[in-house]
């Protein structure tokens, strides 16, 4: 079953066409990954779903609702979160503080009440989702440090974190192991199957390593539309994505 759909989906910048009638097909659990060259559309892609941009033409169906036009933080409330690739810490704040107020946002976002007297009846809740996220990420012991005193991979750690706060039913992943070291890139791979193994995430991503051991299904996007959806060896087999991705694939495990 297809938790969220993408039909025809345009986006224009001025005159510049970057989406043009993007199809896609997210089925609930899966881990569906979006690749394509530089410049083809994958962050305007998560944009238009998110609600950071609005898309002109097409329809964005998750769980049964349209997303076009609606806001980020109302998009959020329906259980689809964003994981950004760039840094959106509060890097004055401990590891654990960072945690706590995305549960908090996550809270509300689902439903939360605002009055003083539920707020505090839910600190012990908000107390044992910031814990059982910080098992998650294996960010225990680091706490009570500073984001900003965390080195680059914990620094994305944490972001997968807050971005899985409260359970979201969909995640938008945008280059969760880029600037990593290969082993870096494979504790990032591991914390993610301790986050979201019943979560459907939708992934961006580079590497063709991560690609191609962690996608259940691949889309490839050029030009701002996608050209080909299928299982990691389809794609891999398929000659029209050998065209736009030359050489691409020859490090990837089989």
């Amino acid at each position: 079953m297809s938790v969220l759909t993408l039909e025809g989906v345009g986006y224009r910048a001025g005159r510049t066409e970057i989406l043009q009638g993007v199809d896609l097909d997210v089925r609930d659990g899966e881990w569906h990954v979006l690749i394509g060259p530089n410049g083809a559309g994958k962050s305007t892609v998560f944009d238009v779903i998110s609600g950071r941009q609005h898309a002109q033409t097409g329809r964005i169906v998750f769980d049964g609702h349209e997303l076009r036009g609606l806001p980020p933080h109302a998009i959020r409330r329906r259980g689809l979160a964003r994981a950004f690739q760039m840094s959106s810490l509060f890097d004055g704040l401990s590891v654990a503080q960072n945690l706590r107020i995305a549960a908090l946002g996550a809270a509300h976002a689902h439903g939360g009440s605002d009055t003083l007297w539920q707020r505090v009846a839910n600190r012990v809740d908000l107390a044992g989702e910031t814990a059982r996220l910080l098992d998650a990420i294996g960010l225990a012991a680091e706490r009570e440090v500073r984001a900003a005193a965390l080195p680059y991979a914990q620094r994305r750690l944490l972001e997968l974190g807050i971005a899985f706060a409260g359970a979201p039913s969909l995640v938008l992943l945008d280059e969760p192991t880029a600037g990593m070291t290969r082993d870096e890139a494979r504790h990032t791979v591991e914390m993610l199957r301790a986050l979201a193994h019943e979560t459907t995430l939708l992934i961006v991503e580079h590497d063709m390593s991560v690609v191609f051991e962690v996608a259940h299904r691949i889309s490839v996007l050029a030009q701002g539309t996608v050209i080909a959806t299928g299982a990691p060896d389809a794609i891999r087999a398929n000659p029209h994505v050998h065209r736009v991705y030359a050489g691409a694939f020859d490090e990837a495990p089989r």
